[in-house]
């Protein structure tokens, strides 16, 4: 999968840059998430937790962070499991 968009945050780049750092940010900004935790400067594990109507799952994740650019960007790939 790939996805792009472009937003425009009000905020410093350095401001930016440690929020999609912070893994307590990140929880509050991922739908479901229930966990999130730093392994590394470029890896995360989380687990996030969906409900479509009747029907629970849950699931983990692993993120790496590659093409670190900071305050600029980096590149995000990620792998699931339930």
């Amino acid at each position: 999968m790939k996805m792009s968009d472009e937003v425009v945050i009000p905020a410093s780049r350095e401001a930016v840059w440690k929020a999609l750092n912070d893994p307590d940010v990140l929880k509050r900004c991922i739908p479901g998430c229930e966990s999130i935790s730093k392994k590394s400067d470029t890896r995360m594990e989380a687990v996030v937790g969906v409900k479509l109507g009747p029907v629970k799952a849950r699931f983990n994740g692993a993120v790496t962070l590659s093409d670190l650019d900071p305050p600029n960007g980096y590149r995000i790939s990620g792998s699931g499991s339930s």
